[in-house]
């Protein structure tokens, strides 16, 4: 839930609405909330904003005779800083940019299915432990 929508709610709740009510006092609100909360205010890495791509055709290089004829795809990664991180301060954001040929696409999206399969379960394992407490 993105902070547009949980002002979205809030609003809803003041003006009286009973599904916001309802859905405030569910579980899995605060589940996705206190998630989503801790997730951006307390890790201690740059967390991912934003994902950009497009395909490139080599055709020609300075000072290289034979035509390399290539195409490749651009990776950009829109990333923010955990600096700073006080409520009104602007964090910084960076971006980072690289090459990937076939290969590599297919090698970063089985890692990327991987850690989703292993957030899930833990996430699982999580909420079960927390219903056993």
């Amino acid at each position: 839930m993105k902070p547009q929508s949980i002002s979205a709610l809030v609003v809803r709740i003041l003006a009286g609405h009973d599904l916001a009510i309802s859905f405030l006092k569910s579980t899995s609100f605060e589940i996705l909330y206190v998630g989503w909360f801790f997730f951006k205010n307390s890790t201690k890495v740059p967390h991912l904003l934003d994902v950009d791509w497009e395909v490139v055709v080599k055709h020609r290089e300075m000072n290289v005779v034979v035509k390399p004829n290539v195409a490749y795809g651009l990776l950009s990664l829109l990333l923010q800083s955990p600096e700073n991180s006080g409520w009104g301060v602007q964090k910084r954001r960076n971006t980072v940019t690289v090459a990937l040929d076939e290969q590599l696409i297919a090698k970063l999206i089985t890692s990327l299915v991987n850690l989703k399969e292993a957030l899930q379960k833990t996430s699982k394992e999580l909420e079960e432990t927390g219903a056993k407490e």
